[in-house]
């Protein structure tokens, strides 16, 4: 997401959880990083943007995360939620909602046409072979090792993608 955005010339303010998803981060191309788990997430996105808050926010953890990037969404901002690892339930103020005129997006991969699938990787694809974008592998696991790689990415330590060979 750090490269997509910078690819579009946007400033990523990228919330990490460890000074090595900082470093990735910042190397991907984040304007800066948050570590949401010791700052307070939403003082920072104010410091970082001049007081405005942030345009858009994009959660692919939900839980706790969500109410952190919905405090520091600006008002009429849009939060995009995209995933729950982190959990499906979240806390959040109705007051917050309409005083801010927030908008609160879902979005599934899943969900989207076939023709909106297509215009997607058209898209991605002119980044990736511009150079714009690339993967990012945490590590890589035989198929008899499964389970160790779905271990990493339990553990939330994992950096990047973690792919599974079918060789």
């Amino acid at each position: 997401m750090v490269q997509v955005g910078k690819a579009l010339e946007t400033k990523v303010i990228a919330l990490v959880s460890s000074a090595e998803k900082a470093k990735l981060a910042l190397k991907a191309g984040a304007f800066a990083t948050i570590d949401w788990t010791k700052e307070d997430v939403t003082e920072r996105v104010n410091t970082l943007t001049g007081g405005k808050g942030a345009d858009y926010a994009f959660d692919p953890m939900g839980g706790a995360i969500f109410g952190k990037l919905f405090d520091a969404t600006r008002p009429r901002g849009k939060i995009v939620s995209i995933g729950f690892t982190a959990g499906r339930q979240v806390e959040i103020n109705l007051l917050s909602i309409i005083a801010s005129e927030k908008v609160i997006e879902g979005y599934s991969l899943h969900a989207d046409t076939r023709e909106q699938s297509v215009e997607a990787l058209e898209k991605l694809s002119t980044l990736a072979f511009g150079g714009a974008v690339g993967p990012t592998i945490d590590s890589t696991w035989p198929i008899q090792e499964f389970e160790k790689g779905y271990e990493r990415l339990l553990s939330r330590e994992a950096v990047g993608s973690i792919t599974v060979s079918l060789k």
